[in-house]
């Protein structure tokens, strides 16, 4: 198992879009990958589990990875959160693939209004 504690610098935290996407870079895994606020530890692949941590900019956070790929995992993942921003270009297509699955769903953006 490799751990490691990081400072999120995502200017708006996990939340929503950078949530999606940080859950999008967790599942290129195979390894079992954890996000650890306190003493609450969740599963990185969900979205859920992810929004349920409230991350806001400035908290401290431990990523854990167990697995073939535990290394490159946890590696990537800090990577992600201790930037300031994601890619332009990632970004719309988190965007692209939320609003798809919206409109399959029924769900309305409140962008659209």
């Amino acid at each position: 198992m490799v751990e490691k504690q990081v400072v999120v610098q995502l200017k708006s935290g996990l939340q929503a879009r950078q949530a999606a996407l940080f859950v999008q870079e967790a599942n290129r895994f195979n390894s079992d990958v954890y996000l650890e606020k306190d003493d609450k530890k969740v599963n990185a692949k969900s979205i859920m589990g992810i929004m349920s941590l409230a991350i806001s900019k400035g908290t401290s956070v431990k990523i854990s990875a167990d697995g073939r790929d535990e290394q490159e995992a946890v590696d990537s993942l800090a990577a992600q959160i201790e930037k300031e921003s994601v890619k332009k270009s990632t970004a719309q297509a988190v965007d692209f693939y939320l609003n798809t699955n919206r409109k399959r769903t029924g769900m309305i953006s409140s962008r659209s209004f």
